[in-house]
């Protein structure tokens, strides 16, 4: 897909785009309310029939249900990870690509790039644990190479349509052959994350709405965050034309 994003400051278009396409928040917003609450269900069950189970000396049937219970929420997990990748990724490069997102834009990208994604997210999980265990020998060093060198991965299958190891391959490249502004990229979504981090928190005592603001800062971060990768993916990654007009 040979489309680019405008060599003016993605950093201040992104956040123009989120503005005038404000529904890119909206698909985090639902996957996170929907997957906690699943999450929760789920867990309590098996945390419930859990404590029943043993109390009734059927050690084997309480564990049984406990596993379950973790399988359920970590499958939960997972799909809503591939959703809100799907949704947001493709809501992302239709306003990159025409100043206009939908979300049509990410049903489609999640129904064509769907399994691709899920096979990223599992590459992203495993190296991130090989990293992690790295960064024992390596004072946390693997840590943010791999933050880094992976910060790509879901623009490269979004925008370019390719399969998991490819877009690996052309995230380390692409941000590898852009150190410094890859860098800087990562910094920014570091420093936004933990600013919806303190947000959430302080919000959080708010009865009723807190945690409901919390979300929306999350999704928010989200979402620009998104924009923002995806502008980077595409203006180092190809020439780029006129930005979309407002």
């Amino acid at each position: 897909m040979a489309i680019s994003a405008p060599r003016t400051s993605v950093f201040r278009h992104s956040w123009t785009l989120l503005r005038t396409n404000r529904i890119i928040i909206l698909p985090g917003l639902i996957v996170g309310v929907v997957a906690s609450l699943l999450i929760g269900f789920f867990m309590l069950t098996g945390i419930a029939s859990y404590s029943v189970l043993t109390n009734t000396g059927m050690a084997r049937s309480a564990f049984q249900s406990a596993y379950y219970g973790i399988a359920l929420s970590s499958m939960v997990a997972i799909l809503g990870a591939v959703l809100v990748m799907a949704y947001t990724g493709g809501m992302a490069l239709a306003a990159w690509t025409s100043g206009k997102a939908s979300l049509r834009d990410g049903t489609r990208t999640f129904l064509q790039e769907g399994t691709s994604l899920f096979s990223s997210l599992l590459w992203l999980i495993f190296l991130g644990a090989v990293a992690a265990l790295l960064g024992l020998v390596t004072f946390g060093f693997s840590i943010l190479a791999y933050i880094v060198l992976m910060l790509y991965v879901v623009p490269a299958v979004v925008v370019d349509d390719v399969g998991a190891r490819e877009a690996v391959r052309r995230s380390f490249h692409v941000a590898g052959k852009n150190i410094l502004a890859t860098c800087g990229a990562a910094v920014l979504i570091g420093t936004l994350w933990l600013l919806a981090g303190v947000g959430g928190i302080v919000f959080g005592h708010v009865p009723i709405v807190g945690s409901l603001i919390g979300e929306i800062l999350c999704n928010t971060v989200i979402a620009y965050a998104m924009l923002f990768t995806v502008g980077e993916y595409l203006k180092l990654h190809a020439p780029a034309p006129t930005p979309p007009a407002q």
